[in-house]
């Protein structure tokens, strides 16, 4: 009787491996792929309601529903630059029902200023693609005497640590543009990480010298309130034509883009990610989709996985640079 209690266990034991082998083998490993998706798909916000992260993961998740015919559940996980959410997402099976709508802050700039952060944005995450990015613009008062960046720069160096530039927080692309612009001028200046209020109201008001902000500022600088120096695109914006680039300006090779994009978790099976990247990349085209980018200051995007890969590391290795040269630390 235990003996053939013993041959039984083999036997079950040989069935289980033989059958853990027929699912791990590649043709069904294939075969889960090629049926994907079949279930609902997550696409997690780093901001609330309404933040850029919010808005861009419905204005794609619509689509990209109809596209893949499964509903895509927009999940808001705001909090900590994007470490709540992405903390979130690294912890969910690597199967392309996860998705996290990433950006400059959350996947290049918060690691590097926050030694805490829990994870590797180059490990942990899978890029799919960029969905588009908008560029700074820095504005003095309507009232300043800062006529173009070669005034700020020559006022900079005659009184050192005088002039001030604001942002709405540490390690924003508003505090890193102007940290950028220190380093390539050869310049020092006061930060003032306006955290508990308006810094565009305060240099409107002349409490701060300058800022570097993104599209909300435009409505200012057309009515006057602000007067527009430079942009941080390569090329000029179609928005603001007859303001130079900060290259155009005096400043060679600066550029700052707040960009946006979508990851999945490292281990997502490629075809996956490739497959995610052609729908997306295919709304991004839509001439609706390009329209509500537009409003929003934002150029469309849709590069492949991997020279969305590729970016992101020379991103990371750019603000690196500036991060230990500034001593930036998370707040």
């Amino acid at each position: 009787m235990a003996k053939f209690l013993s041959s039984r266990r083999i036997i079950s034991a040989t069935f289980a491996a033989a059958c853990a082998a027929v699912l791990c083998a590649p043709g069904h490993a294939q075969a889960q792929t090629d049926a994907w998706p079949t279930k609902p798909i997550t696409w997690v916000a780093v901001t609330g309601p309404g933040g850029n992260s919010d808005v861009l993961a419905r204005l794609i998740g619509q689509p990209l529903s109809a596209a893949l015919k499964v509903p895509v559940v927009v999940e808001n996980k705001p909090g900590g630059s994007g470490i709540i959410a992405s903390s979130f997402v690294i912890k969910s099976p690597p199967d392309g029902y996860t998705l996290i709508g990433g950006s400059i802050a959350s996947h290049a700039i918060a690691p590097l200023i926050n030694k805490k952060t829990p994870f590797d944005v180059l490990k942990d995450f899978a890029p799919v693609t960029m969905i588009g990015a908008n560029y700074n613009v820095l504005v003095v008062p309507a009232s300043s005497p800062y006529k173009t960046v070669a005034d700020v720069i020559a006022a900079a160096k005659a009184n050192p640590g005088t002039l001030s530039f604001g942002s709405p927080g540490i390690g924003g692309t508003q505090h890193m543009s102007g940290e950028l612009f220190q380093n390539a001028a050869r310049i020092k200046m006061i930060h003032i990480p306006n955290v508990r209020g308006s810094a565009i109201t305060d240099v409107m008001a002349g409490h701060i010298s300058m800022m570097f902000e993104g599209p909300s500022v435009y409505s200012q600088i057309h009515g006057g309130k602000l007067r527009a120096l430079a942009v941080t695109s390569k090329k000029r914006l179609p928005q603001l034509p007859d303001v130079p680039t900060m290259d155009e300006a005096g400043v060679p090779g600066f550029e700052v883009m707040a960009w946006h994009g979508v990851f999945a978790p490292a281990g997502t099976p490629k075809p996956v990610l490739q497959r995610l990247h052609k729908e997306i990349a295919a709304i991004l085209r839509t001439p609706e989709v390009q329209h509500r980018l537009e409003q929003m200051g934002m150029t469309g995007s849709g590069i492949a996985p991997d020279e969305f890969a590729a970016f992101q590391r020379s991103e990371i290795e750019k603000w690196a640079a500036v991060v230990q040269a500034a001593n930036i630390k998370a707040e």
